[in-house]
C-alpha cells in the first residue's frame, strides 16, 4: 500500500468508526510532512479537501493541529510548483486550496500563524497570473484584516504587511520591473501604507523614472506594442488612491505623461486604452489648475474620455472613461461641458437604463451627481482639482429639466434601485442625485410625479435601524421633506399613508437630542452622528404641518405623539423659524384630542409648562405668524369643554383677547380666531368671561363691526356681545 492510499484508508476508517485507536493513527500519519505533501499534490484534490475539512471539524480540538502541522509547507510547495508551470498541478487545484487557506484564517489561525511567510510569499509571486489573482488578493485582504491579531502573539516578521514589504524589495532587486509594477498596482489597494512607502523610496522612483523616460522616446507603434507601458499606467492610476502618491506622480511624471497624449497613435483599441489610462492618471493628479495650460489639457482629456464612452470599444475603456469623467466633473468648466453635451448624456442615460453592470451604473451616477450638485466638494476631492469658479444654479436647473423631462431619468433610477445586484454605493449615489434634484423647488413636483418618493421610502424602510446607513437616511429624510413642501398633502397621505410621518419625525427627534439632550427610544435619534441643520428641521416641521392639515386623526395622533414631546424645547427656540413652525404644527394638531394632552393634561409637569409657555409667547411676541398660530391652536382646542373651562378661568387670557381685538381689528383671520375662542369660553361661563372683560369691550366690538365687511364675522361679534352680557 502506498503512502497516499494508506493515509486515505486510515482517515476513512477513523471518520467511520471515530475510535480512539484510529484517531491516533491519523495523528501519526498527518504529522509527517511527506504524507501531507502527497495529499495536497494529489490530482483528486476535491476528495482530499473534503477529508481535510472533515478532520478539522472533529470533536478532538488537537486533531486540527496535527492535520495542519505541515499544511503550510505543503501548500507553499504546491504554489511554487504551479508557478513553474508544472503539469501535475491544475489552476482549479490551486484555487481550491487558496479558498481553503482563506477559510483557515478564520477557523484555524492558531495552527497556521507560525508558518504564514511561506504561502504568503508564494502567493505574491503568482500575482501575474490572472486566473488565480482574484483568490490571492482575497486571501491577502483577509490577512490584512487580522494583522493586528497576528501582532498580539507573533513577531512582526510573520505579518502579511511584512511579507509584502519584503516581497517588493526582493522583486525590485531582481529588476523584474514589469512584474513589480503589476504587483504594486494590485497591492496598493490592500496595503496602502506599506506599498505607498515602498513606491516613494529613491530606488523605486529611479527605476520608474528611467522606464517612463525610455518609453517616451519610443514611436507610436513601439508604444502600442510595449507590454511595459500599460503596466506602468495601471500602477500609476492605482497609486493615486493615496494623496502623497498623487503629489509624487504629479511632481515627477506629469510632463512625461502629457507628452504621451500628443503621440499620433493608430485608431485601435490598444491605443485608445493607452490614451484613456494616461488621461485618467493626469486628471487624478492635477493640482491647482490654471486656466491656461490646464484648460487646454482639460479639453484634451475630456475628448479622450468622451470617445471612450460614446464609441464603447470595450467595457474596460468605458469604465476608465467614466472614472475620468467623474474626476473631471468636479471642475465647473467640465461640468458645463458635460451638461451641454447631448450625445454624451443620451449615451450614459441609455447605458444606465440598460443596467449593464453595477460598476458602470455607479460611474454614471457619480458623474450625474457631480454635475447637478450645488455643494462644494469635500476637502479631499478639492485637493485633486482645486476650483474657485462658481457654478450657475440656472444652468443646473435647466439641465435637470432636460434629463427629467426628456430622458426619463427617474424611471431608470427606480429600476436600478430595485435591481438585486445594486450595491449600497449605487443606492447612496441614487439618493444623493435625488437630493441634488429636489434642491430646486421647480423640480420637486416632477420627482413626485415620477415616483421619486418610492425610491426614498424604499431605502428608508430597507435600512431602518442600520447605523451604517444613517447618513444616507438623513439625506433621504431631508429630500422627502423638500418634496412634501410642494406636494398636495391629501394625495401624499392617500398614496403613502403614515410612511412619511414615520421617518420625518425621526429627524425632529434627532435634532432635539443633539441640541437639548432629550432622550428617545429610536436608534436614529440617539446615534445619528451628522449634525441636523436648523434649515433641515424647519423644513421637516413644515412638511409635517402640511400633512397635519389632512383630516385624518390617526395621522395627527402619530405626528403629535412623536413630535410634541419636543414642544418644550422648540417653542422657546432661539431660531424664530423653528419656533414659529412648531407653533403652526401645534395649531394643525389642535383638533386632535390625543394631541391636546401635551398642553392641557397638567398631571405631567412639562404639560403645564407648555401651557404657560404658549401664553407667555402669546402675550409677548406681538402680532405676527407665531401669535396667529397660538390663537389658532386655542381656537381649535376651545371647542372641547374641558379646554374652554381652563381658558375662561384665566382672567389675564380673556383680557389679552380683548386687547387683540382692539389693536388688530383690521386683521380678519386674527379677529375670527379671537372671537371663536371667546364664544367657546362664553358658552362655558358667561359670568366668568364678563367679569374678565374690560368695561370698554362693547366699544371694541362696535369698532370691529364698523371696520369689517364679513357677514360671518359680524354674526360672531353679535354672539360674543350676547354672551358677554348674559350670566350662567
Amino acid at each position: 500500500m502506498d503512502q497516499l492510499t494508506e493515509l486515505t484508508a486510515t482517515i476513512d476508517e477513523y471518520l467511520e468508526s471515530k475510535s480512539k485507536d484510529s484517531r491516533e493513527k491519523v495523528k501519526k500519519l498527518v504529522s509527517q510532512p511527506a504524507y501531507i505533501k502527497l495529499w495536497i499534490f494529489d490530482p483528486d484534490y476535491k476528495r482530499r479537501v473534503s477529508l481535510l475539512q472533515a478532520l478539522l471539524a472533529d470533536e478532538d480540538p488537537f486533531l486540527a493541529d496535527f492535520v495542519l502541522s505541515h499544511f503550510c509547507s505543503g501548500f507553499t510547495d504546491l504554489l511554487k510548483s504551479y508557478k513553474k508551470c508544472s503539469s501535475t498541478v491544475s489552476t482549479n487545484q490551486v484555487v481550491t486550496y487558496l479558498q481553503l487557506f482563506n477559510n483557515l484564517i478564520d477557523t484555524n489561525f492558531h495552527s497556521i500563524k507560525e508558518e504564514l511567510e511561506g504561502p504568503v510569499m508564494s502567493m505574491l509571486y503568482l500575482l501575474d497570473d490572472a486566473s488565480v489573482r482574484p483568490d490571492i488578493l482575497l486571501v491577502l485582504a483577509h490577512l490584512k484584516q487580522v494583522d493586528r491579531r497576528i501582532s498580539d502573539y507573533c513577531e512582526f516578521e510573520r505579518t502579511a504587511e511584512y511579507c509584502v514589504d519584503s516581497f517588493l524589495n526582493d522583486v525590485g532587486l531582481q529588476e523584474l520591473n514589469s512584474f513589480l509594477y503589476e504587483c504594486v498596482g494590485h497591492l496598493i489597494v490592500i496595503f496602502p501604507e506599506t506599498v505607498s512607502k515602498y513606491a516613494s523610496n529613491e530606488n523605486f522612483l529611479r527605476l520608474l523614472t528611467t522606464d517612463i523616460s525610455r518609453l517616451t522616446t519610443l514611436n507610436a507603434i513601439e508604444l502600442e506594442n510595449s507590454p511595459l507601458l500599460l503596466k506602468v499606467l495601471y500602477m500609476l492610476s492605482s497609486l493615486c488612491i493615496d494623496e502623497s502618491n498623487r503629489n509624487l506622480i504629479h511632481d515627477h511624471y506629469s510632463k512625461l505623461l502629457t507628452k504621451l497624449l500628443t503621440v499620433s497613435f493608430s485608431k485601435n483599441e490598444r491605443a485608445q486604452l493607452i490614451l484613456t489610462l494616461t488621461a485618467l492618471v493626469l486628471v487624478k493628479t492635477w493640482h491647482v489648475p490654471s486656466m491656461g495650460e490646464k484648460s487646454a489639457q482639460l479639453t484634451m482629456t475630456y475628448d479622450i474620455f468622451i470617445a471612450g464612452v460614446i464609441t464603447d470599444v470595450s467595457t474596460e475603456i468605458l469604465d476608465l472613461s467614466l472614472e475620468g469623467l467623474t474626476y473631471l466633473s468636479i471642475k465647473v468648466e467640465a461640468k458645463r461641458m458635460i451638461r451641454n453635451d447631448d450625445d454624451l448624456l443620451i449615451t450614459i442615460l441609455q447605458l444606465l437604463k440598460k443596467k449593464k453592470n453595477v460598476n458602470l451604473a455607479y460611474g454614471i451616477l457619480s458623474i450625474l451627481e457631480n454635475v447637478t450638485s450645488m455643494k462644494t466638494p469635500d476637502e479631499s476631492i478639492s485637493t485633486v482639482l482645486e476650483d474657485t469658479e462658481k457654478d450657475d444654479p440656472t444652468e443646473i436647473l435647466n439641465f435637470l429639466f432636460h434629463i427629467l423631462a426628456h430622458q426619463d431619468l427617474m424611471s431608470s433610477l427606480l429600476a436600478l434601485f430595485k435591481d438585486e445586484a445594486a450595491t449600497s454605493l449605487v443606492h447612496t449615489s441614487i439618493i444623493n442625485l435625488i437630493r441634488n434634484i429636489v434642491y430646486f423647488k421647480e423640480t420637486r413636483s416632477i420627482v413626485f410625479e415620477q415616483k421619486g418618493l418610492d425610491i426614498l421610502f424604499s431605502h428608508l424602510i430597507s435600512t431602518k435601524d442600520n447605523q451604517a446607513q444613517f447618513e444616507s437616511q438623513l439625506v433621504c429624510i431631508e429630500s422627502v421633506s423638500k418634496i412634501l413642501l410642494t406636494s398636495n398633502p391629501e394625495v401624499v397621505v392617500e398614496k403613502y399613508d403614515l410612511i412619511p410621518v414615520a421617518f420625518l419625525v425621526q429627524l425632529v427627534q434627532a435634532y432635539d437630542h443633539q441640541k437639548y439632550q432629550t432622550r428617545y427610544k429610536t436608534i436614529f435619534a440617539m446615534h445619528l452622528e451628522s449634525k441636523v441643520s436648523n434649515q433641515a428641521v424647519f423644513e421637516v416641521i413644515i412638511s409635517l404641518t402640511n400633512l397635519a392639515s389632512v383630516p385624518n386623526m390617526d395621522l395627527k395622533k402619530s405626528i403629535g405623539n412623536a413630535v410634541l414631546p419636543s414642544l418644550p424645547n422648540f417653542s422657546i427656540s432661539e431660531i424664530p423659524s423653528i419656533r414659529q413652525s412648531m407653533l403652526e404644527l401645534l395649531s394643525n394638531l389642535s383638533d386632535c384630542p390625543d394631541c391636546l394632552q401635551y398642553v392641557f393634561n397638567w398631571s405631567k409637569p412639562d404639560t403645564k409648562k407648555n401651557y404657560d409657555t404658549l401664553l407667555d409667547l402669546l402675550y409677548h411676541l406681538g402680532s405676527g405668524p407665531s401669535q396667529s398660530a397660538i390663537l389658532s391652536f386655542f381656537a381649535n382646542a376651545s371647542v372641547y369643554d374641558l379646554v374652554a373651562d381652563v381658558l375662561v378661568e384665566n382672567k389675564d387670557f380673556i383680557i389679552f383677547l380683548s386687547k387683540v381685538l382692539d389693536t388688530q381689528r383690521s386683521e380678519e383671520p386674527i379677529v375670527e380666531r379671537t372671537l371663536f375662542i371667546l364664544i367657546n369660553c362664553g358658552q362655558i361661563s358667561t359670568t366668568k368671561m364678563r367679569q374678565a372683560l374690560p368695561n370698554t369691550f362693547s366699544d371694541v366690538l362696535n369698532q370691529i363691526m364698523r371696520s369689517i365687511s364679513s357677514a360671518e364675522l359680524r354674526k360672531m361679534c353679535l354672539e360674543v356681545a350676547r354672551l358677554s352680557k348674559e350670566e350662567n
